[in-house]
């Protein structure tokens, strides 16, 4: 049995691979709280590449996953090779999903990786009932998004989702009534207070 930790894959636009159960293919998602994407992969250090990708589903059905190799992509992004067509990547395309006959990296061959607590974070940062964010004056933001060039978004602020990583883990841990004050990488850099409740 498979004990290394689980990753999840978020793609260029704000999307996280996913799993069509009808049509047995992977698909991209609107990243959804409380809800684990249907396709990951297990790895010991994501952050040591390249490393081979060997996709799962959390649901087994019969379809091949392609075999793919993580390479760096700069800025805390990869690109996904595809290990069974030399000089092809994995892209995700708007209205199209997921692919791996790119033949070159550019945007939107470039993935995030997510660890479980990342994901736990985000998923604590969407939901209003479970966590206030408020800025440095005390104002009040509305709930975490993830968008286009693997950015998350509070209101009128946008900030690399790859540089938080670290600050989003952090949020995974919090207990209710906990607050925790976290300087996230936006430009100008932009200090909030996330309490949960």
């Amino acid at each position: 049995m498979n004990t290394l930790p689980r990753y999840w894959l978020l793609d260029w636009h704000g999307r996280v691979l996913d799993h069509d159960l009808l049509h047995d293919r992977i698909t991209t998602q609107d990243f959804t709280p409380g809800r684990y994407p249907g396709i990951y992969f297990t790895a010991l250090n994501p952050a040591v590449t390249p490393f081979t990708v060997e996709l799962l589903k959390m649901t087994s059905l019969p379809m091949p996953l392609p075999r793919l190799q993580a390479r760096d992509a700069e800025n805390g992004l990869v690109a996904l090779a595809n290990l069974d067509s030399a000089g092809h990547y994995a892209i995700s395309i708007p209205n199209e999903g997921f692919k791996t006959n790119s033949p070159n990296i550019s945007d939107w061959e470039r993935f995030l990786i997510l660890s479980e607590p990342m994901m736990v974070g985000m998923a604590i940062l969407m939901m209003p009932n479970l966590c206030a964010v408020h800025d440095e004056s005390g104002q009040p933001y509305p709930p975490l998004l993830t968008t286009s060039r693997t950015r998350g978004q509070l209101g009128d602020v946008f900030f690399p989702l790859a540089q938080a990583c670290p600050s989003l883990e952090r949020v995974a841990h919090m207990k209710p009534g906990e607050e925790l004050t976290i300087e996230l990488p936006s430009d100008p850099p932009r200090t909030f207070t996330f309490k949960r409740h």
